[in-house]
């Protein structure tokens, strides 16, 4: 999915929209991910397992419950979450058996300002071991966000103005420089393009989208 429209970009660039070439879309999208470290306008479903400790939690002095944080964010939905009991049959035989928990009684999902919890009563019983729980949940965003368009335009804007005419390669990739014989031509980084009437408002928006959408390793 584009986040850069051909009509935005038109706008703020003042340019007409058939002199835009649509590889500075593509630039500004990929800029847009590599900023936040995810891509947008999809939601992706991830299995994770935890280990299960032999013990329970103490808050406050009272057993309280397990929390299991998910590492990706938002998280949009909870699949399914599994206890798995591990252990050796009459033949040393390693067997697994899985336990689905009720999503009515069993766990909840703590997501305010996108934490992503799940939550477990101290009194359900977990087999204590090594990826003893399942947990698969959908997370991501569904819609593109209109900070995320909004960078990608202005984005894409500032290289339309630059006035760049940049070749690129069957994968849609810009070239570095091109050399026929001892003919060679070099051509700008479209990266490090030269600061213009538009720094101040990506600076903005950059800055908005790292606080609110950077996924972090």
């Amino acid at each position: 999915m584009s986040y850069a429209t051909l009509a935005n970009v038109a706008v703020i660039s003042g340019k007409s929209e058939s002199s835009i070439d649509s590889l500075f879309l593509t630039i500004a999208d990929r800029e847009v991910e590599r900023v936040c470290g995810r891509s947008f306008g999809s939601s992706t479903s991830k299995t994770e397992y935890f280990d299960i400790e032999n013990r329970n939690v103490f808050i406050d002095g009272d057993i309280g419950a397990r929390e299991f944080a998910l590492s990706k964010h938002p998280v949009n939905s909870v699949s399914s979450v599994t206890a798995i009991r591990r252990y050796s049959d009459a033949n040393n035989v390693i067997q697994e058996t899985e336990t689905a928990l009720d999503s009515e009684d069993d766990y909840y999902l703590w997501n305010d300002d996108n934490e992503g919890i799940i939550k477990i009563p101290w009194d359900y019983e977990l087999v204590p071991g090594p990826k003893a729980l399942k947990i698969v949940y959908n997370w991501g965003y569904d819609t593109v966000p209109n900070d995320v368009k909004d960078f990608a335009d202005y984005y894409a804007a500032r290289i339309a103005d630059s006035g760049l005419s940049i070749p690129s390669n069957t994968s849609g990739h810009p070239l570095a420089e091109i050399e026929i014989g001892r003919y060679r031509e070099k051509y700008a980084d479209i990266l490090k393009i030269q600061k213009s009437k538009y720094d101040s408002v990506l600076s903005r928006l950059e800055e908005i989208l790292i606080t609110k959408y950077k996924l972090w390793d």
